[in-house]
């Protein structure tokens, strides 16, 4: 069974990538949505590809990957980039397998 965003159309799984492309294409941040030059944290990502109607199915099976919901997991102290977007492409695999 595929899990879909009703607000999209699309698949929670391609929400999940998108926002992992985002961050690669934009850039990553801490402690804020999107900085003034268009850099993302995870959450700011994920409301840019998926908005706020199906939001938290992307969350919970974040957490179920990532072991924190996204924002906390974003945030943590020394969090690298790289970690954020495997955490994405992860959550997408298992969104995927659901």
């Amino acid at each position: 069974m595929t899990v879909m965003n009703i607000r999209t159309g699309g698949s929670v799984a391609a929400d999940l990538r998108l926002a992992a492309d985002l961050l690669e294409r934009d850039g990553w941040a801490q402690g804020t949505y999107q900085s003034d030059d268009g850099q993302r944290c995870v959450m700011g990502a994920l409301l840019d590809v998926a908005g706020d109607i199906n939001f938290s199915v992307h969350k919970s099976i974040f957490k179920q990957v990532a072991g924190k919901y996204p924002l906390s997991y974003n945030d943590s102290p020394g969090r690298t980039a790289e970690q954020v977007i495997t955490a994405l492409r992860a959550a997408a695999d298992k969104a995927e397998n659901l």
